[in-house]
């Protein structure tokens, strides 16, 4: 209920620097590490950087960022190299104003009434959560609403994936919206049914044994137009198709591109690696190491393959394959390891990497990765983590890798999956 009065006392306002000549790009819920970019970059890494390089930005365009935030745990005076430069835009904030107060009568009155009238529902835990929503779809229709009175004409709207729009979602009459997805891990690992239908390793896979395998928050990252790293909305798309026709339904299919060329959401600074081509050079992209009673906030019946016990699994058998072979290993994770709650995990990995004689580099997670006209020879993700799909162009081969105690229950899968023989042999 809280929420709902913050989003009707809430009002954004317009800047007049905006432009009517401009093809303006709105853009809401963005980091602002989102909108960084380099000079000739070799891939994207940004969601800038996506526009530019799908060819969906151009000279002349203004974009115009909304509810726009900072990294809560970038540190202060953080220089760690090469800065990155930010593409200028118009930044619109909100703020509480008094005018708004009755607005909390009127909009708590009008949710009711239409959850009433159009649903038949009365129950008081579903109006406070239909009340948030449709109070926070009245602020910004407001927002949509004085940029057409102003008008600032619209190229494109763009919203990042878990951005909230309110009851704006489930109107019909408003489809501008595009989501960015920035990751793909939401299939818990390993999603056997699900992934031998991706990979066609199965014919007519039942659409029953697909949906046991979803998770319940599986739908709330659905919306009806999305970009980027939206093959799992392509594949649930595959699944509501299967679902009309057997059960004759009127589903809503999410409309994806999925050709276009994927990226990470965004950077803070530049990191220039000279790789040796004398030695072998593999990227690792970990997990942040949870409990898995961490995960269950996730996911109501948690995922073991993100716990630190999978996680030490798979560190402690690329360790030891590094040692044998003496290649050369940088690390990526996937957040900071000097979290409260990764650094002590991280410290025994890199005291191991120390005491083993391990040739390795931790890259940080917020920064783009550099290396000329060399590449990797293999990128190792873990099951299904979206580094699989953003960083092709600067390796020569990539593969999830499944520690040797739980490869059995992603064997056969694709060729895609491999544990420790399997790489050993790769890397050889």
């Amino acid at each position: 209920m809280l929420k709902s009065i913050n989003n009707c006392l809430n009002s954004f306002f317009l800047d007049p620097n905006l432009s009517k000549n401009h093809n303006n790009i709105l853009c809401f819920g963005f980091p602002d590490h989102a909108f960084s970019h380099q000079n000739k970059s070799q891939y994207p890494s940004s969601f800038f950087e996506f526009l530019l390089f799908n060819k969906l930005y151009s000279r002349g365009d203004k974009l115009i960022s909304i509810d726009e935030y900072k990294r809560h745990s970038r540190p202060k005076n953080n220089y760690r190299g090469q800065k990155t430069n930010s593409i200028d835009r118009i930044i619109i904030k909100k703020r509480w104003t008094v005018k708004n107060l009755l607005r909390i009568l009127v909009t708590a009155l009008d949710s009711f009434k239409y959850l009433k009238n159009n649903l038949g529902l009365k129950n008081l835990i579903i109006y406070s959560y239909y009340f948030e929503k449709y109070s926070r779809a009245q602020t910004l229709n407001e927002l949509l609403l004085s940029l057409k009175k102003n008008k600032v004409h619209l190229k494109k709207i763009y919203a990042m994936s878990l951005y909230d729009i309110g009851s704006i979602k489930f109107d019909k009459e408003i489809t501008g919206f595009t989501y960015f997805n920035y990751s793909q891990n939401c299939f818990i690992p390993p999603s056997a049914e699900i992934y031998s239908d991706i990979f066609q390793k199965k014919n007519k896979v039942p659409v029953n044994n697909c949906l046991g395998e979803l998770t319940t928050n599986i739908l709330s990252m659905y919306h009806s137009n999305q970009i980027n790293l939206s093959y799992q909305i392509h594949y649930i798309n595959n699944i509501l198709k299967k679902i009309r026709k057997n059960y004759n339904l009127n589903l809503k299919i999410s409309e994806t591109n999925f050709d276009l060329i994927k990226s990470n959401l965004g950077f803070e600074y530049i990191k220039k690696i000279k790789l040796n081509s004398n030695k072998t050079n593999v990227l690792f992209f970990d997990l942040p190491p949870e409990s898995y009673d961490q995960t269950m906030r996730r996911q109501f019946f948690g995922d073991f393959f993100a716990t630190s016990f999978f996680l030490s699994e798979a560190y402690d058998e690329i360790t030891e394959l590094a040692k044998s072979l003496n290649f050369k290993l940088f690390i990526k994770p996937k957040y900071s390891i000097l979290k409260n709650n990764s650094n002590k995990f991280y410290k025994s990995i890199i005291d191991s990497f120390l005491d083993k004689k391990i040739d390795f580099e931790v890259i940080n997670p917020y920064d783009k990765i550099e290396i000329g006209k060399l590449k990797f020879d293999i990128t190792i993700n873990l099951p299904y983590t979206s580094t699989y799909y953003t960083f092709n162009s600067i390796t020569m081969k990539k593969v999830y890798y499944v520690p040797k105690k739980y490869y059995k229950y992603f064997n056969g899968i694709s060729k895609d999956f491999v544990d420790y023989d399997q790489l050993k042999n790769i890397l050889k």
